[in-house]
């Protein structure tokens, strides 16, 4: 629905109807807001599709903890994941960054992408738009496709001196990617 929203929205292939798309938009879950911070905060924290979906209500973080502090990085994007959100597990977004920053370092584009939104909202990290792009657009980069709609986006909001200044930041931490 979001997608065919965005084909009204901008003519893509149908004619062009803002009333058609706000509609699609409404039933795909957006708004059809284009500012960064609204598409931002619709859509909501990645998991990475290799791994089985985790029930939040029934997730207990202790089964992961063990492996996590031996360095699993899957084990620690769980962790983030669960402290990121509503369930059983009550939201603590320092928790959740500390170990979405330690998976993401280990490689996991799910945990970078997740990073990079908290980053971006101010949640567990100091609100940080050009750290939050970096981190976005790394996972972007190591193959989590759903990141790359949300990396464009800041990237319109940031104005070009910040856009370069994080595009610099992503090249100075990861020199093989080519943003």
């Amino acid at each position: 629905m979001t997608n065919l929203g965005v084909m009204y929205d901008n003519g893509y292939g149908v004619s062009q109807d803002d009333a058609k798309a706000i509609e699609l938009y409404r039933r795909g879950g957006r708004s059809g807001a284009t500012d960064a911070q609204t598409i931002v905060k619709e859509s909501g924290f990645f998991f990475d599709p290799r791994l089985t979906p985790v029930n939040r209500e029934t997730a207990d973080p202790e089964a992961v903890l063990t492996p996590a502090r031996r360095g699993d990085p899957i084990a620690m994007f769980l962790l983030g994941y669960l402290y990121s959100g509503t369930g059983k597990v009550e939201p603590d977004f320092v928790q959740a960054a500390s170990w979405y920053r330690k998976s993401a370092e280990r490689g996991l584009p799910a945990a970078m992408a997740n990073l990079g939104l908290l980053y971006i909202r101010g949640l567990g990290v100091p609100q940080d738009h050009v750290f939050g792009y970096m981190w976005i657009s790394q996972a972007a980069a190591a193959g989590l496709t759903e990141a790359a709609d949300v990396r464009d986006t800041i990237a319109a909001s940031l104005g070009a001196d910040l856009l370069n200044e994080a595009r610099q930041l992503t090249l100075e931490r990861w020199p093989a990617e080519k943003n």
